[in-house]
């Protein structure tokens, strides 16, 4: 059972090499990347991502991640979706539509945010962006 759990840890960092060679002197070395996009792009830093690629069945069951969520404004159905939980340092730079890497961040932001609304899924992580 050790086995099976150690070996459930590593498949993640044995994949992110092979996400991509850029990525071998990034800025996330310390844990599983994930690729992402930038599915809305809402005011105020009401943004949705998509994860676009393998999610972790454990994401959605601790609600980080809808299965698939409707903007209820545009009537469209986006898979694997979250609220980007860190606006605090989400690039600028990303646009609606770009895709980019990330890993998970634990630590809570507190940052000036304006409180207009955008709909966004009730599920929510804290990403910090790769860069390289």
């Amino acid at each position: 059972m050790k086995f099976f759990s150690i070996l459930l840890i590593l498949l993640p960092l044995m994949q992110c090499d092979s996400i991509d060679p850029l990525l071998n002197n990034s800025s996330c070395e310390d844990g599983p990347v994930y690729l992402g996009k930038l599915a809305v792009q809402g005011i105020c830093m009401n943004y949705v991502i998509t994860v676009e690629g393998e999610v972790p069945e454990d994401w959605y069951e601790k609600g980080f991640v809808a299965k698939s969520w409707v903007d209820p404004w545009e009537e469209i159905t986006y898979p694997n979706a979250f609220r980007l939980g860190s606006i605090c340092d989400f690039p600028s730079e990303i646009k609606e539509g770009d895709q980019f890497y990330f890993t998970l961040i634990k630590e809570e932001q507190l940052c000036a945010q304006c409180l207009a609304y955008s709909p966004t899924p009730s599920e929510t992580l804290s990403i910090k962006v790769c860069t390289n």
